[in-house]
């Protein structure tokens, strides 16, 4: 499960070094959906988290807490059963 602090995003990879992005360094906030499901993608720092919707246990919450972050994207992004990129948030 995805977990963060107070100074970063830390996304555990089994056997491997876990992905970290540093909420100072966050740029964007999108939202890929498919067919069945979607996925956050966080942006910054030249790295990139993808993170599943059952990994990301109270990350909206945090996510939602950032200044202009849209709702309305999000919803739109929860509704859609395609292929897209919803932007939800940008520095």
């Amino acid at each position: 499960m995805v977990h963060w602090t107070q100074e970063q995003v830390i996304r555990p990879l089994p056997g491997a070094d876990p992905q970290t992005l540093a909420w100072s360094e966050l740029q964007q906030v999108k939202i890929l959906t498919t067919e069945v499901d979607f996925y956050f993608l966080l942006e910054g720092g030249g790295k990139s988290l993808v993170i599943a919707q059952e990994e990301q246990t109270g990350l909206l919450e945090r996510l939602q807490e950032l200044p202009g972050f849209d709702n309305d994207a999000f919803i739109q992004a929860t509704m859609s059963a395609s292929n897209a990129e919803f932007l939800c948030w940008k520095r």
